[in-house]
């Protein structure tokens, strides 16, 4: 038995190791998740064949074609934008130069922070 050879301060310090390489893993993660999200998904998007906006803002999507304008979640998985409307999800792709591919079109960035 390997743990009875090991005194039991050093046991105690191996799980000690562990458990913040764990937890310095995990915030490094959430770290870097938030600061893409953010970068990504701030600003207006505009569609290059219809008058649709995309504003990316607070936590939501704010989707206006027609007049009106709807509020729906979102996630950000990779390089996807996945809306969650109500009926449907519909997932963007975001393009090498910072435009979302999509919803039968290529919507711009018109406003908000950069997107590198």
């Amino acid at each position: 038995m390997v743990s009875g050879s090991l005194s039991r301060t050093q046991r105690g310090f191996g799980r000690s190791a562990c458990a913040l390489s764990g937890l310095c893993t995990t915030m490094l993660s959430a770290f870097l998740l938030l600061s893409g999200c953010r970068s990504f998904n701030e600003g207006t998007y505009r569609g290059t064949f219809t008058n649709r906006m995309i504003e990316f803002r607070s936590g939501s999507a704010y989707i206006t074609e027609g007049g009106s304008t709807q509020a729906v979640a979102y996630e950000v998985a990779d390089d996807k934008v996945v809306l969650k409307m109500s009926y449907m999800s519909v997932a963007l792709q975001r393009m090498p130069d910072g435009s979302l591919a999509g919803m039968g079109e290529t919507l711009i960035k018109v406003d908000g922070p950069s997107q590198h």
